[in-house]
């Protein structure tokens, strides 16, 4: 056992090898991907309506970035045809009230358009220790049926349980994880993120190596680094 606690410090002394001063990073499931296309299988055939797609991020996953601030939200768009403005917000339930939201359009600055927007909250949520968990989210208003949200289908990146709820139209919140993850991630401001950005993906421990007292144990570990070195990707 001692040897695995050993295995574990020297993952995390090597994570230091890619410390940063960054104040921003980028939290969310989707791998910084941005459909380049809408999916008809991910929207509504109604008229003067909303589509909605979101994340959800529990306490625990907030939790290393308490005494930092959530200013903004990057929403993916797939598309904008028939689509005029789209809402980003926060939520701590699908159908309550906003934390903080911020809309755009065409018209405004920042400019609503195809891929990543980035909307900055009006008012910026603290991120505490007693922050409960939080749904991330956007809404796009569409004149006609539209393929504005930009999912990430589960055949490009794994899924996650907590990566995708979608509403589309009159319909109710349903979560459709299992099929993709939404292009959505909280920008995190502040001089207190966290200095490593880097996870632990597959650790393979041999049949009964963990009751050895004494020898060498041989373990084969996979840690990610994000392409970008300002994401946090859960």
């Amino acid at each position: 056992m001692k040897r695995l606690f050993f295995l574990f410090a020297a993952l995390v002394s090597m994570s230091a090898l890619w410390a940063d001063s960054a104040t921003e990073m980028w939290l969310g499931y989707c791998d910084n991907q941005v459909a380049k296309s809408g999916n008809g299988d991910f929207a509504a055939d109604q008229t003067d309506a909303w589509v909605s797609e979101a994340i959800y991020l529990p306490a625990e996953k907030l939790a290393p970035f308490v005494g930092n601030q959530i200013t903004a939200i990057r929403a993916g768009v797939g598309g904008t045809v028939n689509v005029d403005s789209l809402v980003a917000w926060v939520r701590t339930d699908l159908n309550g009230e906003n934390l903080a939201f911020t809309g755009i359009s065409k018209s405004t600055t920042p400019k609503f358009s195809k891929g990543w927007n980035t909307v900055p909250l009006a008012e910026p949520i603290d991120i505490t220790s007693d922050l409960p968990g939080l749904y991330l989210g956007y809404s796009c208003h569409q004149s006609q049926k539209a393929l504005c949200l930009s999912i990430i289908t589960a055949a490009d990146l794994d899924t996650n349980e907590n990566g995708l709820w979608v509403k589309l139209g009159d319909e109710d919140w349903s979560d459709r994880h299992d099929e993709g993850t939404a292009s959505v991630e909280a920008v995190i401001t502040g001089d207190n993120l966290p200095q490593c950005n880097l996870s632990l993906t597959a650790l393979n421990i041999p049949a009964g190596q963990l009751t050895i007292s004494r020898g060498v144990m041989q373990l084969t570990a996979s840690v990610k680094k994000p392409r970008c070195r300002h994401c946090h990707w859960l």
